[in-house]
């Protein structure tokens, strides 16, 4: 399959190239997912049902928009929001695009219609192609629409391996997973789910990368 970083160059070009040192030039592509938790069928109040009840998996789901590095990181975890919010509204509300920089490039699937915020950052999005009412894409948007689904592989490596190691994040989660203790000191105010999944994220951080390099 070969290295995540030689298959972004084929896509990308030298602006995806990534220094020695590890630390990625300011217009290396970020690679964009959503994790989705079911919740378990306990009883919800209406309010709550009513957003988190996702057309997705006809069950009360919450997703947690995450960011990864060429390199295999998690450099981005959001709050957990409801089953039912778009992967559009999310992106544009979560935070993530007031980390962007100019000319940075941001990789994602088509769900995320989001080229005119990313624009408005003055950084690129890069989605696979759509046919756009033809009957088939062009040659060059079958190769490029190729290349960005062997790299989003290594994505659903790290995914799968955030979900492997750290099998709370396998199952069903428990409505709790939602509250926290507003009584609290700060930190134990953020919603339990939040706080797992990020400990959870930089832990992976700490392991060695799944995804190769040459």
């Amino acid at each position: 399959m070969g290295s995540f970083t030689g298959q972004l160059e084929r896509i990308f070009g030298r602006q995806c190239q990534c220094a020695s040192s590890m630390r990625l030039e300011i217009r290396s592509p970020l690679l964009l997912t959503v994790l989705r938790f079911l919740l378990k069928n306990q009883q919800i109040c209406w309010h709550d049902q009513r957003h988190l009840i996702s057309s997705y998996k006809h069950h009360n789901t919450i997703k947690i928009l995450i960011g990864i590095t060429p390199q295999g990181t998690v450099s981005f975890v959001s709050e957990a929001w409801g089953g039912r919010t778009s992967d559009k509204f999310l992106t544009e509300n979560c935070g993530f695009l007031d980390k962007l920089l100019p000319g940075d490039m941001v990789m994602a699937d088509r769900g995320f219609t989001i080229n005119e915020s990313v624009g408005l950052k003055q950084a690129k999005l890069v989605i696979p192609a759509f046919t756009k009412g033809k009957s088939q894409l062009d040659p060059v948007d079958v190769e490029k629409t190729r290349g960005i689904a062997s790299v989003r592989i290594h994505v659903e490596r790290v995914i799968g391996l955030l979900r492997r190691k750290y099998t709370i994040l396998e199952g069903t989660l428990p409505n709790d997973f939602l509250r926290g203790n507003p009584n609290g000191p700060p930190t134990a105010q953020v919603p339990i789910i939040d706080r797992i999944v990020r400990v959870c994220s930089a832990l992976v951080n700490l392991c060695p990368s799944v995804v190769p390099f040459d």
